[in-house]
């Protein structure tokens, strides 16, 4: 039997992953002043922020995420990302398929938001995920 829920290290970068048959949902932990090189994401995606904070440029300009902030980024939106002197813990929901129309919907476009009960439910994810 295949466990549905995976633990790696990228990058320096501590990975809890569950593939959930067309979905993809992940915890994600980066050390402190950790920076990634430009990221092209086939499939748009959603990421909660729940400790720490993210810088992510785009050719078009950039964006501050923190703690308790939601932010979709779209399908082929290159970008970097920069991490806080204290690193960021961030749960990112993604689809396997970016046909999905619902997903493509709702990832179609670059939007940060504060939402504490996302947070919370993507905090109850990361739990479940450990």
């Amino acid at each position: 039997m295949t466990a549905w829920v995976a633990t790696s290290v990228e990058d320096g970068v501590d990975v809890t992953n569950a593939d959930l048959r067309g979905l993809d949902v992940s915890e994600l932990r980066f050390p402190p002043g950790h920076a990634h090189a430009p990221y092209d994401p086939e499939c748009g995606y959603l990421a909660v922020v729940l400790e720490g904070r993210v810088e992510k440029r785009f050719a078009r300009g950039h964006v501050s995420v923190r703690a308790g902030n939601v932010v979709t980024v779209p399908a082929n939106a290159v970008h970097t990302a920069e991490f806080g002197s204290r690193g960021a813990r961030i749960v990112v929901v993604q689809p396997q398929a970016s046909g999905i129309p619902a997903c493509r919907s709702l990832l179609g476009e670059l939007h940060v938001r504060e939402n504490r009960g996302l947070a919370a439910l993507a905090e109850r994810m990361a739990v479940e995920l450990r």
